[in-house]
């Protein structure tokens, strides 16, 4: 029995090329499938992020609405993504260094998911109150709290949430300790004195422990 294009594997494809070329398509989408072991599965990625990945991959790339369409072709479709097995992909170095290059500051879900902990803690920008003033440890320690109450991985590394907060916030640089303030209000609901003070502390300790190994 005649099998459709959708349940070929990638091996099948290649093999059955030179007797059955019209089930493949003009292009390098299945040496991309084939390169980065890309097998279908229950896991949603936005075809986006993997155009992306070909983007910066393929010599020869084609449109994003004919990847799309074509990658289609292989794989589940539900909602703008695709059904794949994350864990069986194979991102190269490169690949792995391209996403973490991205700018998640231009990425909608990332927004979106940044301005969900602003509103749960009705952080607001203060430009008027001269001592609301929070440094980005202090700001990211609850970020990270609303990270593990909520069971969300996180999305945003220590080194991205500044650019993020700089969207929504007035900044006041430390250029000697390496980290910023921004101008806040409502923070004082959330964390104690206490606590901010132990961060501090705990940043404090930071610095010094690297100077020391450093030296």
């Amino acid at each position: 029995m005649k099998k459709l294009i959708t349940e070929l594997s990638t091996e099948e494809l290649l093999e059955n090329a030179s007797k059955a070329e019209e089930i493949l398509p003009e292009n390098d989408i299945i040496k991309f499938i084939s390169f980065y072991n890309i097998k279908s599965g229950k896991d949603k990625v936005t075809i986006h992020l993997l155009y992306y990945i070909y983007s910066h991959w393929s010599k020869e790339k084609i449109s994003k609405s004919i990847f799309a369409r074509e990658m289609g072709f292989f794989f589940v479709k539900d909602q703008g993504k695709l059904l794949v097995s994350m864990s069986d992909i194979n991102f190269s170095k490169k690949a792995i260094e391209l996403l973490q290059k991205k700018d998640k500051t231009k990425i909608k879900s990332f927004k979106t998911h940044f301005e969900n902990f602003l509103n749960k803690y009705n952080l607001i920008p203060d430009q008027y109150n001269i001592k609301n003033w929070i440094e980005d440890f202090s700001l990211y320690y609850l970020y990270d709290k609303w990270c593990y109450n909520n069971k969300k991985k996180h999305q945003i590394k220590k080194s991205e949430f500044k650019k993020f907060c700089r969207l929504y916030f007035n900044e006041r640089k430390n250029f000697t300790e390496g980290y910023s303030w921004f101008q806040t209000a409502s923070i004082e609901q959330h964390l104690t004195q206490e606590q901010i003070d132990n961060l501090r502390y705990g940043q404090k300790n930071k610095k010094t422990t690297r100077k020391i190994l450093s030296s």
